[in-house]
């Protein structure tokens, strides 16, 4: 088994800025947002420009997050070659190419015309790209797929972008005459590390997605009311009705509070749980959902009694 680094392409420079800027950005709007904060909850001036600076600052993290993984992907990003297949891996990921379905391994420059896709070029050029033929296009190269080596197979082409493409080409066909030992299936095994299959369902996405569109409506709702709230808040009522349990209006903020630590509490067990028990995991983040919008319902009655 032989294994090859990636050329280093200009994609590996640009997740590293846009790392920086990300991260940049978010420190910005956090140092904006905390103070904000620091006096005695009484004092808190709760805007509408807090809500941006707070949620800005979030996306800014999970921007920084991501383009860090992709910087991390380029660097641990291996090509490596046996007698039975060729093998593309990443951070625990793992793409698995069968020798016996690679029909042909072809160097650039190639007479068929590629797609750029120059927004793709972030740490490497990544996903699939659909070609005019049904045969889509698999990009694992850090240079542009026209300037990269193609294996062509029966289900796709990979496009990769070997150090030494002479000689892993002279090597796949060394590998190739002397036979496969083992048959293999063409395959993507996703790792575990950042647990890829989890934020990778489409049913667990959804559910996110939507948990996270009620959170952000209830707290851009909350920054534009919260000014208007008086100085105290009725939280209980007695048997006739009457109001008994008066709190001091920042109280209003707990409960969004509640609903995003109760998110992520369900978030983290679905997460611990996924690999053995995929669908109770996809159960418990739908589940989510209604009982956020329960929490949102709460905080508006509570805010305009």
């Amino acid at each position: 088994m032989r294994a090859w680094k990636p050329v280093l392409g200009q994609g590996i420079w640009i997740a590293a800025g846009l790392l920086l800027v990300a991260a940049a950005a978010a420190a910005w709007l956090l140092l904006r947002f905390v103070p904000r904060f620091t006096p005695a909850p009484e004092l808190w001036r709760i805007t509408p420009l807090t809500f941006l600076e707070g949620t800005g600052a979030a996306i800014m993290l999970v921007l920084a997050g991501w383009f860090g993984y992709r910087l991390l992907a380029t660097l641990t990003l291996t090509y490596t070659l046996d007698r039975n297949g060729i093998y593309i891996s990443w951070i625990g990921n793992r793409t698995v190419i069968p020798l016996t379905e690679v029909q042909e391994l072809a160097v650039a420059p190639h007479a068929v015309p590629l797609p750029a896709v120059p927004h793709r070029n972030v740490g490497y050029y990544w996903g699939r790209i659909p070609l005019g033929s049904a045969t889509p296009l698999e990009l694992y190269t850090t240079l542009p797929p026209a300037q990269s080596t193609l294996i062509q197979t029966t289900h796709a082409i990979y496009a990769i972008a070997p150090r030494e493409p002479e000689s892993f080409v002279q090597e796949f066909g060394q590998r190739r005459a002397l036979g496969v030992t083992q048959s293999l299936r063409p395959t993507f095994r996703e790792g575990r590390l950042f647990f890829s299959a989890f934020w990778n369902d489409p049913i667990i996405r959804t559910a996110l997605l939507a948990g996270l569109a009620t959170v952000l409506l209830l707290l851009g709702w909350l920054s534009f009311a919260y000014a208007n709230l008086p100085p105290t808040i009725v939280l209980g009522f007695d048997a006739a009705g009457v109001a008994q349990d008066l709190r001091p209006r920042h109280q209003i903020l707990w409960v969004p509070m509640l609903a995003i630590s109760f998110a992520l509490l369900n978030t983290i067990i679905a997460l611990s749980i996924f690999q053995r028990m995929p669908t109770s995991a996809r159960l418990l983040q739908i589940g989510t959902v209604p009982i956020l919008v329960l929490f949102a319902v709460g905080t508006i009655m509570i805010a305009t009694r």
